[in-house]
């Protein structure tokens, strides 16, 4: 008799969990246990951790974002807008020209 082996990944961080799993039968299998203590599932993985994650396997990306978290902690810790716009994004004017690697 061929014996199956799961292949699972399952992360715990207070009250949340995550299952990366193969074969859905195996995540099911493992959830089956924590069912006392857990009672709901995202099967879309859409949100862990306070994370806001979009999964589009077919453009092969995930967009992360903390879109409910990030207004919150600016809360808590008061923080204030600067009183004028700072970009990111400026011209280095030190250093090698730029490098390109194939």
């Amino acid at each position: 008799m061929a014996s199956h082996y799961q292949t699972i990944i399952f992360t715990l961080a207070g009250d949340y969990y995550g299952i990366k799993y193969f074969d859905k039968a195996d995540a099911e299998s493992l959830f089956s246990a924590l069912r006392k203590k857990f009672t709901t599932v995202d099967w879309t993985g859409s949100t862990y951790l306070g994370l806001n994650i979009n999964w589009d396997s077919k453009m092969g990306y995930v967009d992360i974002s903390m879109s409910d978290s990030v207004p919150e902690a600016l809360e808590i810790f008061d923080n204030q807008p600067p009183p004028h716009p700072q970009h990111a994004l400026h011209i280095c004017t030190h250093g090698q020209k730029a490098q390109y690697a194939d």
